[in-house]
């Protein structure tokens, strides 16, 4: 819930930042200025999106696995026989997601540079 929180304060944020921005037709020093703020927030907002949904993998592979943790607990032959496995893949799952965010949080870090740098 908290990054939820996190995500809509910075896209209310941008939101606001952008909003009184207004590009005139022709190409002049202060509409690119503004088109290359358009653009910052544009790919600022993308990375926030695609942040959310990673976050959001991980902590429902981390909630499966400790149900799963729950439910080997239990006396079924069924269940028990198959959480092994089940528990496994969560646990691969989790850990998958835990590298993609790392490589994304990498990646994120690149793009704010580079955006650093044109300026």
């Amino acid at each position: 819930m908290l990054l939820l929180l996190i995500v809509l304060i910075v896209g209310t944020v941008e939101l606001v930042r952008t909003w009184r921005i207004v590009l005139s037709p022709t190409l002049s020093p202060e509409s690119a200025k503004q088109l290359k703020r358009l653009q910052t927030a544009a790919t600022s907002l993308k990375q926030w999106i695609y942040f959310t949904f990673l976050a959001w993998g991980f902590l429902a592979s981390y909630q499966l696995t400790r149900e799963g943790t729950v439910l080997s607990m239990e006396r079924n032959p069924a269940i028990s026989t198959a959480m092994p496995v089940i528990r496994g893949l969560l646990v691969e799952l989790e850990l998958t997601f835990l590298v993609i965010i790392f490589v994304f949080l990498v990646h994120w870090h690149i793009v704010r540079r580079i955006a650093r740098f044109r300026d």
